[in-house]
């Protein structure tokens, strides 16, 4: 069972008939020859030429043992460089802009052409048994072949969740036809020792293959860097307790009693897919199930002894997060597996299923918020040509580039209110944040070639939502890149009705006198009562009476001013009291009428 897409190869030449077109790396003697020419500081000149020599590899005829062997010549500079290069791409706005986007088309067609060398390998084991060969020699060549190629496609994946970019079906279907390959010739559950990945001893393709699929589950995208690297490193000593089983177990016995060890969280997959996961409704051609109940087992286990109180470090969770965030992202973990096991995705909300999806004008980032408000433009200062510099600076190491000039007319994107999943976001409108539980979350798409402006998590939006009148405050909780170059976008509101305000400060330490751009919140008891954001200690509650204010201001201006006062067209003056969220270039304020 080898459908897994390999380029078509031909025999390198030999003698005389070499020429410029022969692959320069054919065995382990000639890779470390090749890796001592090259220039080793340089990490993306050496990205771009490991590229080259491996392509040029995968498109001759090689003997396996040879191919092999000059894969794992080069698979330490792989990884090395590949640590290097992740950095320019990592956790970026998207759309990547161009020198980010090259790096990362770059990084991920590497892995895809490691995983393709020993695909090749692979398919040579598969006819070497259909041919009656040595079956322990082969049975062992098979599992660390197999188990490379997994690897190496399972790192192409990581790349597309730092990128928060969706992955294409290529990989999905090779890792599918791994899988099943490794069942056809018996070492899927075949341990392989892998020094290179630095996480466990040894796993299986089994393992892989599932942790795999718990990235994508997890929604591993929408995680911090931290969270990221903290999630990866639990799936990695959990993998082995999630095994992909061929038949679907029976939870009844025989007499129609619940059989004691039937798993409970069991997830539909279909190896015959270019998809991770089959959509609701479809019948699997080649079904596998996926057992959750063991990994989410040990979830559980470690939740309830950081509640009693034990250290992260203890339970082998790691040192970046504390107790707290730990448990935080427990909670989350859990919340996306389980949702994941319980429901399957829709159709791609691309619009192909018969409706048009709502639309609705979309306005990124404080200052264009501030005027589409209708704000007043800031009026000109003695060192206005200083302040513009300064501020033009300051976006530009937020959003990597100058958002359009203050006075000009402001015009909003034509985004797309999504109403159904997609596949790489299957889980997120129910699977979410258990933070945010008790905050309305939406799904928005920007179209491919919608605007020229860079989205992140923790960006503030302002939307004129299907069949509302006025404009809403919204915090993006995670962008994905989707394959059509649109962005996919989990959103959640933000309370009360957003005003233009106009932030007046006195600069700590110069004297001097800022003018900045500003929203306030008026939030209704109803809309108090029902957001998260506003149910702590301290918040006005239905029947107190009171009414809440919330402030958001540019990022940076309460700490590095000596008086701030922020003044409504209404002639109101607040003040602020205590900070409550951290955006992208903003602040968000609890705030008060001032006398």
């Amino acid at each position: 069972m080898t459908w897994f897409n390999l380029p078509l190869t031909q025999d390198p030449p030999s003698g005389d008939g070499a020429n410029a077109a022969t692959p320069v790396v054919v065995d382990a003697a000639s890779a470390s020859a090749w890796l001592a020419r090259q220039p080793q500081a340089n990490a993306l000149g050496l990205q771009s030429s490991l590229l080259q020599a491996l392509e040029a590899m995968n498109g001759w005829r090689l003997p396996a043992q040879k191919r092999f062997d000059a894969l794992e010549a080069l698979r330490e500079t792989l990884f090395a460089v590949d640590d290097e290069c992740r950095r320019r791409f990592e956790r970026k706005p998207l759309p990547l802009a161009e020198n980010e986007q090259r790096v990362f088309d770059t990084a991920r067609r590497l892995w895809h052409a490691a995983a393709t060398g020993y695909l090749h390998c692979l398919r040579s084991a598969v006819d070497a048994t259909a041919s009656g060969g040595d079956p322990a020699r082969i049975t062992q060549f098979a599992a660390c072949v197999a188990h490379r190629a997994l690897v190496s496609l399972r790192l192409e994946l990581t790349n597309n969740l730092l990128a928060a970019h969706e992955a294409d079906g290529t990989l999905w279907r090779n890792l599918h036809a791994i899988l099943a390959t490794a069942e056809e010739l018996g070492v899927r559950d075949t341990a392989v020792v892998d020094r290179l990945l630095g996480e466990t001893r040894d796993s299986t393709i089994g393992g892989q293959y599932a942790m795999a699929l718990l990235l994508h589950l997890a929604q591993a995208w929408s995680l911090s860097r931290v969270q990221f690297l903290a999630c990866s490193r639990w799936f990695a000593r959990w993998r082995e307790t999630v095994p992909v089983l061929s038949e679907r177990p029976q939870r009844d016995d025989a007499s129609g009693k619940a059989a004691a060890a039937a798993p409970t969280r069991l997830l539909a997959l279909d190896l015959a897919l270019d998809r991770a996961l089959p959509r609701r409704g479809e019948v699997p051609g080649i079904p596998r199930w996926l057992v959750l109940d063991g990994v989410l087992r040990k979830m559980r286990q470690r939740r309830r002894a950081l509640a009693e109180g034990e250290s992260p470090e203890a339970l082998k969770l790691g040192s970046e997060l504390s107790a707290d965030d730990c448990s935080k992202l427990l909670d989350t973990l859990m919340a996306r597996l389980k949702e994941a096991a319980r429901r399957a995705p829709l159709r791609a909300c691309d619009g192909t299923n018969g409706s048009e999806s709502p639309r609705l004008g979309v306005v990124a980032g404080l200052p264009d918020i501030y005027h589409w408000l209708g704000g007043p433009t800031l009026a000109a200062t003695d060192d206005a040509a200083l302040r513009l510099q300064r501020r033009e600076q300051e976006q530009i190491a937020i959003f990597g580039h100058v958002v359009r000039n203050e006075a000009a007319a402001i015009t909003p994107e034509v985004w797309q209110l999504a109403q159904e999943e997609c596949d790489a976001c299957q889980a997120e409108d129910a699977g979410t944040d258990p933070a945010k539980a008790n905050q309305l979350q939406l799904r928005l798409c920007r179209p491919a070639g919608t605007g020229s402006g860079r989205l992140s998590p923790r960006e503030l939006i302002a939307a004129k939502l299907p069949g509302e009148t006025g404009v809403q405050l919204l915090r993006v909780d995670s962008v994905l890149a989707r394959l059509d170059g649109s962005l996919s976008l989990l959103v959640h509101l933000l309370p009360g009705t957003p005003q233009a305000l106009l932030a007046e400060a006195r600069e700590r330490g110069s004297g001097r006198q800022l003018r900045e751009t500003a929203l306030l919140l008026a939030i209704t008891e109803s809309a108090a009562a029902s957001d998260s954001l506003t149910g702590q200690d301290g918040v006005p509650q239905p029947g107190d009476g009171k009414q809440q204010y919330l402030a958001v201001v540019p990022a940076g201006l309460p700490g590095r001013s000596s008086a701030l006062a922020l003044n409504g067209s209404d002639k109101h003056r607040y003040r602020l009291l205590q900070c409550r969220e951290h955006g992208v270039g903003d602040e968000v304020w609890e705030c008060s009428a001032a006398p």
